[in-house]
């Protein structure tokens, strides 16, 4: 089958790659410290121009259409009306000797300007005067909400070059998926993950007895099985509840957590008279700040406490507390199966009986995947907090904001991130998946989680975090995913016919 972007079109669209833009700090001293030699050179020449004034305009019909004037395309539809809102775009016009020369027109994102036009006539880039139009939206904006004027990337270099003259910082981005997406999972296996070889020189099970001391555990397929098994081995019963709490005690619960204890009991989340089991969740990796508390209520109400550690295999005191504690391993190892439950033992033939979930032979495919990787344990945990940090420094130095605060001996599962509202969860999801970005809604929080495991490196971060903050520029002259759809569904079966008059006599 085709890609959408097969269809042949005289004007190329790539954008496709990853490129590093270009913030601009608005903060007069900051900025002056950072650009270029070159940079602050224009400005002081622009400064000295006499009769040069640069006035703020409505960006009304009338400006936009002097603006078309210095503007390399006049008829651009980007310019057009409708693209503009008067409290979200700010327009600036230089006038020498009373005529109109050069413009910019930033546009507010968040707490960024982006650079959305800067035109000029051949007079008014020989005198510098668009450096000194970027320079005025410093000054303007100095002190204000706004963190930065995104001078932005372009794919002509002598533009480029003129941007990136204004980096206080640099940032990824790319624009359009490649018609050859990546797979970036959440989770650290990979289709090269199955070509590694098992070490027989590593005995699994040991190396869990090392961690876990004298507790049993139990292999499972999956960790919802070993959720199943043990609520059944409890002998809880269809009308009594398990109380459920989380890291941030939010309504987000994933759907494998309910679907699973429903099949067996109710639940709920606050405690009950019904109440038989405390479920305890360290959501992707941040350890429950009330883990001690929810022990010593354990004991007072002489239930069990159960430790999901999906996501928490080497994370602080995640583990520690539980009369059993449920781990997967496909989250944090890049094996293709495998839960565990720890604190109690069942044998093969009793999860057959009993839980219905044993394959034969497939605690020992998980045993010898699980060989190539069990020791590695310390760096994966370096691994993964070196990949937390770094898109953690891309997200503050673009005024996205953290969900979680990390701790210094948690591992993170994953990177949360904070989004506007719900819309923008499903938008932000269905945009990243477009470029084989696996991510996911943290409902109720207004949050979106990316993946940051250990299989990951800087370029496929900044292929992630590029893929993100483009969506802030997609109604900036960025052609969105249904602009593509859209040539590619008027043309898909034009070429479906035979070859017809050779070879037939």
């Amino acid at each position: 089958m085709p890609g959408k972007r097969d269809v042949f079109q005289k004007k190329y669209i790539g954008k496709d790659y990853v490129a590093y833009g270009s913030d601009l700090v608005l903060d007069k001293e900051k900025a002056w410290k950072q650009i270029s030699r070159r940079a602050r050179r224009s400005i002081e020449e622009a400064k000295n121009i006499p009769n040069l004034r640069i006035e703020k305009r409505e960006g009304n019909e009338e400006d936009m259409k002097l603006f078309r004037s210095v503007w390399y395309d006049s008829e651009d539809k980007d310019l057009d009306m409708n693209n503009f809102g008067k409290n979200t775009h700010h327009t600036y016009f230089a006038y020498l000797d009373g005529r109109f020369v050069a413009g910019i027109i930033a546009a507010e994102v968040k707490h960024h300007l982006f650079l959305q036009f800067l035109g000029s006539n051949d007079e008014a880039k020989k005198l510098n005067i668009p450096s000194f139009l970027i320079w005025h939206i410093v000054h303007e904006f100095h002190g204000s909400k706004h963190k930065f004027l995104d001078i932005g990337c372009s794919f002509r270099s002598t533009l480029q070059e003129f941007f990136k003259n204004w980096a206080t910082y640099e940032y990824p981005i790319i624009y359009h998926s490649p018609d050859l997406t990546p797979k970036i999972d959440a989770t650290p296996f990979g289709s090269e993950s199955m070509n590694v070889l098992p070490d027989d020189s590593v005995n699994v099970d040991v190396e869990l007895e090392k961690k876990f001391g004298p507790r049993e555990f139990t292999y499972f397929p999956r960790g919802k099985y070993a959720i199943y098994s043990i609520l059944k081995h409890l002998d809880l019963k269809k009308d009594e509840e398990v109380f459920i709490t989380t890291t941030t005690g939010s309504p987000y619960l994933s759907i494998g957590v309910s679907t699973t204890i429903e099949d067996v009991c109710l639940w709920s989340r606050k405690i009950g008279k019904k109440t038989k089991a405390i479920f305890l969740i360290h959501e992707f990796g941040f350890v429950h700040p009330k883990l001690k508390e929810m022990r010593e209520l354990a004991d007072r109400l002489k239930i069990p406490l159960i430790e999901d550690c999906a996501y928490a295999w080497q994370s602080g005191e995640a583990g520690k507390y539980g009369d059993f504690v449920i781990y997967s391993f496909p989250k944090f190892f890049p094996v293709q199966y495998g839960g565990l439950l720890v604190g109690k033992h069942f044998a093969d033939r009793d999860i057959w009986d009993r839980f219905s979930c044993l394959d034969v032979g497939k605690t020992e495919v998980i045993k010898r995947q699980l060989s190539s990787y069990i020791k590695d344990i310390q760096d994966i945990v370096r691994k993964r907090r070196e990949n937390y940090a770094y898109v953690e420094k891309l997200c503050r130095n673009e005024d996205f904001e953290p969900f979680f605060d990390i701790k210094d001996n948690e591992t993170p599962g994953m990177f949360v991130l904070k989004v506007e509202n719900h819309d923008k969860i499903i938008e932000i999801c269905s945009r990243l998946k477009l470029f084989g970005i696996e991510c996911g809604g943290y409902y109720h929080n207004d949050a979106v989680f990316l993946p940051i495991h250990q299989n990951l490196g800087k370029a496929h971060l900044d292929y992630i975090f590029g893929a993100l903050r483009s969506r802030y520029r997609l109604e900036n002259g960025i052609y969105p995913p249904e602009y593509f759809d859209k040539i590619y569904e008027s043309k898909r079966d034009r070429n479906d016919r035979a070859e017809e008059g050779w070879g037939k006599q």
